[in-house]
């Protein structure tokens, strides 16, 4: 049942902030893209998206529009432990001027396009759509835009997910199942879901209310140490200050724990590429005594 009033399934639109893909468990040859999304009603979401593989097209160029098959071997390319299935025939495209047969070839792992690109180039084949990235083949194949409504599996919801859906308890259970659909387990975000790509659908465009995080540093010239720093956040035009003092480690905790808990879209800034930034860094990795520390800072 799909709607607002079930505890494991999810439907609503959003806007689309960011995205990248990650391959499933077991060398399966599956891959999932994550979809970091600003929900319509003001939630974080991440979506793991099934049911596209990455892919390149090839083609021969010895043959022509009546050419019935290649010259070249599509045999050896499917044996290739990195191929998923048998090259799928598409029909004649066009190629710099000239119509012939092309070829789709589904990839393991979008990790390992560049090297077998360059082996069936390398075999006589022209190779073409294989420098776009995953989470931009799924916008153009699938017709969408920034705003898409969604709907799929619940994941996991924290404290500030819709109230209509059902609250898992068992975190672990809940982080170890996003791994096994893809993920990297639990995400600092409102909600996790699992959605197919038939799922997705191109709406019209809303005002996304957008959550910004702004912030500037103040450092000792001489020492380079942050002395104390400024924050505000932007919550669909609802603005907080927030201002750190103290030790310079307690100065950049703070900071981290307002990302962490505003869970802002866009970290924004006078020149903080540049500066703000990469002093945050430098001054992280001065200040931490072990890895773990150093991450979570």
């Amino acid at each position: 049942m799909r709607g607002r009033v079930f505890t494991l399934e999810w439907k609503e639109e959003a806007c689309i902030i960011s995205g990248d893909n990650r391959a499933l468990p077991g060398n399966v040859g599956k891959t999932a893209i994550e979809l970091w999304c600003r929900s319509k009603s003001g939630h974080s979401v991440l979506l793991l998206i099934h049911g596209l593989n990455p892919y390149i097209e090839i083609s021969d160029p010895k043959t022509n529009s009546n050419s019935t098959s290649p010259s070249l071997s599509l045999e050896s390319i499917s044996e290739d432990w990195r191929v998923v299935g048998t090259p799928l025939l598409l029909g004649n495209k066009l190629y710099e001027g000239e119509e012939r047969p092309h070829w789709r070839v589904f990839v393991k792992d979008t990790t390992i396009v560049r090297k077998l690109r360059s082996e069936l180039s390398t075999q006589g084949w022209d190779v073409t759509s294989s420098d776009i990235l995953l989470v931009h083949r799924l916008l153009m194949d699938c017709d969408l835009g920034p705003h898409i409504s969604f709907s799929g599996e619940v994941l996991w919801a924290n404290e500030r997910a819709p109230k209509e859906i059902t609250r898992l308890e068992d975190a672990d259970s809940a982080s170890e199942r996003i791994k096994q659909l893809g993920g990297a387990g639990l995400y600092p975000v409102d909600l996790i879901m699992s959605c197919d790509v038939s799922d997705l659908r191109r709406i019209e465009p809303f005002p996304t209310p957008f959550v910004t995080f702004s912030y500037d540093l103040e450092t000792s010239v001489k020492h380079n140490t942050i002395l104390c720093a400024a924050a505000v956040i932007d919550r669909s035009g609802q603005r907080t200050i927030h201002e750190f003092k103290g030790s310079e480690k307690e100065i950049m905790e703070g900071l981290t724990r307002l990302v962490r808990e505003e869970d802002p879209d866009f970290i924004t800034g006078y020149n903080i590429d540049n500066f703000d930034l990469p002093r945050t860094l430098e001054r992280s990795e001065e200040n931490s005594n072990s890895f773990s520390e150093q991450s979570s800072m």
